[in-house]
Formats: C-alpha cells, structure tokens, sequence
C-alpha cells in the first residue's frame, strides 16, 4: 500500500514537471512563431504566388525572418525585416547566390576548421550574408560572415573557447 502510494505521487510530479517544462517551452517559442508567421504574411502580399517552403529566423544584429520558397517557378530566399524596420523584404533567386555547400567547401579549403557548428543565411549591414560559425585547428570559434551573392569574405570574429 505504501509502495503504491510512493509509486504514484513519483508519477504526479514526473507529469506535472514535463507539462510544466513543455508549456515553458511553447511559451517560450511563441513570439517567435508569430514573427515567423507575419512574415509569412507580409512575404505573400508582395509576392502572391510564392510557395513558401521553409521559415527561420536569424539573430544577427536585428531578427530577421528568412523564408524559402517557389516564386515564378525558380528557388528564391526572402528577408524579412521586422516590423520596426517597416517590414523590408531583400528577395534574391537562389541561384543568383553562392549555395551553402559551395560556401561549405570554400571554408574548408580556406580555414581548414576542426568542426562545422552551423552556416546559415543570415543579414548583415542589411546584405544578405550566409553566417558560418565553426571550430578551428587553434580551438577557437569563429563567426564569420560572407556576402551571398559572390562568397566573398566580409568579417571575422573570434572567440576563445573555454570548454
């Protein structure tokens, strides 16, 4: 009897603590996806016939949604800047850029890193960039940035790691 008793306040608090943890969660996430989703919004008014494919949001120096997507039947990439901003969109063809692999390969070839932590299209000085961070042979890491049209090195910074 006392053993059932145990059992089962164990397994209130064990759901309570994951409710608990899951609604911080979506709370947590929930301003974000209303960005997402007004971008979204804003992308298809100024460009109807777009499908949208994918959507994420960059942290650079202000938040900017970018969005993926099928427009007049070619890959495209918008940024959306945020409401603040006047809701600017940069819409650019995909292959009018430099493709994350290509710019992939260019890294490894350059800086030679230990481990890829993540390259992503991101804003810079309101260009589109693709934003590269990664572990170097000297154990530092790197944020570095380059302009998605060409792949051309704008700006490195560098971070000694403490771990």
């Amino acid at each position: 009897m006392m053993k059932t008793r145990i059992w089962s306040g164990v397994t209130v608090v064990v759901v309570l603590m994951t409710w608990l943890l899951i609604d911080t969660y979506v709370t947590a996430r929930e301003p974000m996806v209303q960005e997402q989703g007004t971008a979204r919004e804003t992308v298809l008014a100024a460009y109807p016939s777009m499908e949208i494919s994918e959507t994420t949001t960059y942290y650079g120096d202000v938040a900017v949604q970018v969005i993926r997507g099928q427009y007049e039947q070619e890959p495209h990439i918008a940024w959306v800047f945020p409401q603040e901003e006047g809701s600017k969109i940069v819409l650019r063809k995909e292959s009018d850029g430099v493709s994350k692999t290509a710019l992939i390969d260019k890294v490894k070839t350059e800086r030679n890193p230990e481990k890829f932590l993540s390259v992503k299209l991101g804003i810079k000085d309101e260009k589109p960039v693709w934003s590269v961070v990664y572990i170097a042979q000297d154990g530092r890491q790197y944020y570095e940035f380059y302009a998605f049209q060409t792949g051309e090195f704008i700006e490195s910074i560098s971070l000694k790691r403490t771990t």
